[in-house]
């Protein structure tokens, strides 16, 4: 499996951009096989594993807000 990130000018230049806005921090547990997958693609692309995540997490919300009519699964018990 192989995994690039494409990085903006910016973000290729100074990592994490630079914003006014609040940042909020939040711990998320993994399992292990998706942790060593997030680190060989955070390694392969010279990012962080957080950076990932941000990002991951940024495509995510905009596709979320295009789509307001999904109808999310059911929730996974314990979750």
């Amino acid at each position: 499996m192989c995994f690039l990130v494409q990085k903006t000018p910016r973000e290729a230049a100074v990592g994490r951009p630079r914003t006014d806005r609040k940042i909020a921090r939040i711990s998320v547990s993994l399992d292990d096989q998706d942790y060593q997958v997030l680190r060989e693609i955070a390694d392969k692309n010279d990012v962080s594993a957080a950076w990932i995540v941000r990002r991951a997490v940024s495509e995510f919300l905009d596709r979320k807000s295009a789509d307001q009519n999904e109808v999310w699964p059911e929730k996974v018990a314990g979750r």
